[in-house]
């Protein structure tokens, strides 16, 4: 009896029993996995326990024993389902790597630690400096640490900031000194020499192109000290405010003293002009210079902002179409001036479609030249210049009385232009009422002259 409780203890414990061959019946340890060519693993032999059931391995072409669902022991089924292999729970790395899981190949690896690239690991910089990364180019550079000076300083083009270590006060340095290779050369007003070792050359730079002053005030740079300043311009100083006097104006008592402190100003830092004042954007929250109310430019706001006319038209919304159009500015249009009072002459020309492409200024129109078969522009007669008689000095060209003006009011006498050179006074050659043509003995052609009294305060030339 206690040999067959002992026989089924062991049996329950192995979870397999051999049933007895046709020689000799022995007992049996668990199974070894046994191939079956054919997939059907009852032609193997094998028998396990009630709670567990053959089963045929695809990959490996063996059969093998498996716990039934929800009769696994219950150590077993708890540290299975509490150990989650993504973490590699059972792979121990060398120092430096790291464990590894793949899904596709369901196990765990070593691989080395490798450090993030964005910390800079590799790059050691100064004490003045600090390693900054660059994700555009995946690289590391030193870069100057921002300074906290006590001093409102601006420097100079070509120039940084330097920190006394004593009296932890702010200079300007100069970032590359100018080498005695580079050229003596004078620089215009408001630069001076900068050294670019970039390119290895010296050039000419702004002084200060980062400081902005205000209207009374301009920008100075201080070649001592490589720094920048603004100081007045001398009459646009503020007054000095004088003492006033005692009976005529009392003194008030001060106000209390603010229970809360007073912090400085956000925008403390930001130069605007005079009629601007520093103000946070909301949005972008960054300082910027906003108008003062009053002494900003009044917006103009148009409903046609995209429609560009002609100086002697303004664009028009059509309210009926819902689109913009350029109509004429009355007093304007051409044939209807405001102080008209006589029909205008018909031109004896016609106008043929073929000169609609040609394009004159306001006081001319397009007519067809039957003599030369093109179209030209002539002027209107109610625009006409008036034109004196002239005499040439050419022996050839004769004194020629040109036609009166045409203008309907009384017009001042202009001053006498001076002799137009032969090969001038040809078709072709059109100038502005404010000018004449004048032959270039120099360049050997026809120019446009301002006529006396009547151009801009500087010389200017028009080759016809």
């Amino acid at each position: 009896m206690r040999f067959q409780a002992v026989f089924f203890l062991a049996a329950w414990l192995t979870g397999t029993i051999a049933l007895p061959s046709p020689d000799n019946a022995a007992l049996s340890t668990i199974p070894k996995p046994a191939k079956a060519p054919t997939g059907n693993c009852l032609k193997t032999g094998m028998l396990c326990i009630a709670e567990k059931r053959l089963v045929y391995n695809e990959t490996t072409g063996m059969c093998g024993c498996e716990w039934i669902p929800g009769l696994e022991p219950i150590g077993t089924t708890n540290s299975r389902r509490s150990v989650d292999p993504t973490t590699c729970p059972t792979v121990r790395c060398k120092d430096k790597y790291h464990p590894v899981y793949y899904v596709d190949k369901t196990h765990c690896t070593c691989e080395p630690d490798y450090p993030d690239p964005s910390t800079c690991p590799t790059i050691k910089c100064t004490s003045s400096t600090r390693p900054v990364y660059h994700p555009e180019t995946e690289s590391c550079s030193c870069e100057p640490i921002p300074l906290e000076c006590p001093n409102s300083i601006f420097c100079a083009a070509g120039c940084h900031k330097i920190q006394d270590p004593s009296t932890k006060k702010c200079g300007c340095q100069v970032t590359n000194p100018i080498p005695k290779t580079c050229p003596q050369f004078k620089c215009l007003e408001n630069h001076h020499v900068v050294y670019h070792p970039d390119t290895d050359k010296c050039g000419c730079d702004a002084d200060c192109p980062d400081l902005m002053c205000i209207a009374e005030q301009r920008v100075t740079y201080n070649y001592t000290t490589n720094s920048c300043s603004c100081k007045y311009i001398p009459g646009l100083e503020p007054s000095p405010i004088k003492a006033r006097d005692a009976e005529t104006y009392p003194l008030t008592p001060p106000s209390p003293a603010p229970t809360k402190a007073i912090t400085p100003s956000t925008c403390s830092n930001i130069m605007c002009i005079s009629e601007q004042h520093p103000v946070v954007d909301e949005k972008t929250g960054k300082c910027k210079c906003e108008w003062i109310t009053g002494f900003g430019p009044t917006p103009i706001k148009s409903k046609c902002p995209d429609t560009f006319c002609i100086s002697e038209q303004r664009p028009t919304y059509n309210t009926t179409t819902e689109k913009c159009t350029c109509e004429w500015i009355p007093g304007l249009k051409p044939g209807e001036p405001s102080t008209l009072l006589v029909a205008r002459a018909t031109p004896t020309r016609g106008v043929p479609s073929g000169c609609s492409g040609v394009m004159c200024i306001p006081e001319m129109h397009p007519v067809f030249n039957e003599t030369t078969g093109r179209c030209e522009c002539e002027w209107m007669d109610i625009f006409k210049p008036p034109i004196a008689s002239w005499t040439s000095s050419h022996p050839v060209v004769s004194s020629t009385a040109l036609p009166t003006s045409t203008r309907f009011t009384q017009i001042s006498a202009r001053p006498t232009l001076p002799p137009i050179g032969p090969s001038c006074f040809k078709p072709g050659t059109y100038c502005v009422p404010e000018m004449q043509p004048v032959f270039n003995a120099t360049s050997g052609r026809c120019e446009c002259e301002w006529i006396p009294g009547l151009g801009p305060s500087g010389p200017a030339t028009t080759t016809a």
